[in-house]
């Protein structure tokens, strides 16, 4: 039903859009329109079975992959915001097994279980493919997001190690490459993890979002992941803030990442926002601090000291 008032709404924009001769916004109309649609689709359709038929002979198809690339970040200055991304292609002209049913699916992304070589993995492809270039930007856009990610998770456990050497944290994203498939499709991997796939994982949990919203349970806020974030905007100097913390928890302080989003302060002259619908820019960075109440460990790290965007900065864009 919700799928059905999100559509209406996105119909009616388009009748104002092509009332109004605009282009652009008819044209993101339009974009809404055939998404959704996508999605109830996919809505109609049996997921694939859980707990996952690994060693099932039958439900598989293969795909062909033309490369198979990893990432990692280079840092020429030492400063972020003039990072590099840099790939790597690890394998040419393999092929491997996907689940002829998809496992799950979310506003932008369906999700497949797939077997490449002896790695169990899912993958994960957008629900309307917009051609080559724009599913290749958006694909490198995943690649850099991760990468900036696992960047700042290592630095923030060390920072909380470095004050408090008995400390058991240990924080970390998830792997992730992409696939660039025979057939001009892009395909970006990671492995499997979570109840599901390993019970020892925990149930998923979304400890803050990239607007203003952070998980309290009864009062009770886990202070690391969003000391993470913080940390993350401290230690950029400015330049990013890493959002939307989500993953499981196997122990007490033991965190395992998955889809991060970063916002980029584009009030810094040469920044531009990474491409997608996650980076809400310097906006995005007021967002989250007007929430945002710095904890026991912010206060650890002395990041409570730092300069945060106050909403009333705002200037309109």
């Amino acid at each position: 039903m919700e799928a059905f008032f999100d559509l209406e709404k996105r119909k009616l924009q388009l009748e104002k859009a092509k009332l109004e001769q605009n282009e652009l916004a008819e044209f993101n109309a339009m974009e809404d329109i055939k998404r959704i649609e996508a999605m109830q689709r996919l809505r109609e359709l049996d997921e694939d079975v859980c707990p996952p038929a690994w060693d099932s002979s039958t439900g598989w198809i293969e795909i062909s992959i033309a490369k198979h690339y990893t990432f990692n970040l280079a840092f020429p200055d030492g400063k972020f915001g003039t990072e590099k991304l840099e790939r790597r292609v690890k394998a040419t002209g393999i092929s491997c097994l996907r689940r002829e049913r998809h496992w799950k699916f979310g506003s932008f992304r369906v999700v497949y279980l797939l077997k490449l070589a002896s790695k169990r993995r899912v993958a994960k492809s957008f629900i309307l493919p917009r051609g080559k270039e724009m599913d290749w930007q958006d694909a490198m856009a995943t690649a850099r997001q991760y990468c900036l990610a696992k960047e700042f998770a290592s630095r923030f456990e060390k920072s909380v190690k470095e004050k408090q050497p008995e400390s058991s944290l240990k924080m970390k994203y998830v792997t992730s490459d992409v696939l660039e498939l025979s057939s001009g499709e892009y395909l970006s991997t990671e492995e499997c993890l979570g109840r599901d796939f390993n019970e020892s994982d925990g149930d998923f949990v979304k400890w803050n979002n990239n607007a203003d919203w952070f998980l309290d349970e009864e009062g009770e806020v886990d202070p690391y992941p969003q000391a993470l974030s913080h940390f993350s905007f401290t230690e950029s100097k400015h330049v990013y803030l890493l959002t939307d913390v989500q993953g499981w928890r196997p122990k007490t302080c033991q965190y395992i990442l998955t889809d991060p989003a970063l916002h980029t302060n584009d009030r810094q002259p040469g920044l531009k926002r990474i491409p997608g619908n996650s980076d809400h820019g310097y906006k995005g960075m007021q967002n989250f601090f007007a929430a945002h109440r710095c904890n026991a460990i912010c206060k650890l790290l002395g990041l409570d000291k730092d300069h945060t965007p106050k909403p009333q900065t705002a200037v309109p864009r």
